[in-house]
């Protein structure tokens, strides 16, 4: 990974609500991007801007059916595995 990539994805995941979408993904797999919006009480469209810059690293990936999105972790993706860890509070 370059470092401005890096970058990038660092201030991705330096966010609450950002750590709150990994945590349900962890929990509950395959969920569309308004049923995270419901499980985090977050509008439509913030929980798609925290969505997009989390895809925009592939630190998730995003799966189109039919209207809905369906959002999955990365589970390869190296930051994933050190945010993940810390996030149990």
């Amino acid at each position: 990974m370059q470092r401005k990539e890096l970058t990038r994805c660092l201030k991705a995941v330096a966010n609450e609500r950002r750590v709150r979408i990994f945590e349900a993904l962890r929990n509950s797999p395959g969920r569309t991007v308004g049923d995270l919006g419901r499980m985090l009480k977050l509008s439509y469209p913030s929980i798609s801007r925290h969505i997009q810059k989390l895809a925009a690293c592939e630190i998730i990936t995003l799966d189109q059916r039919s209207l809905n999105v369906v959002c999955h972790l990365n589970r390869k993706h190296p930051l994933l595995h050190a945010v993940l860890p810390l996030s149990r509070s």
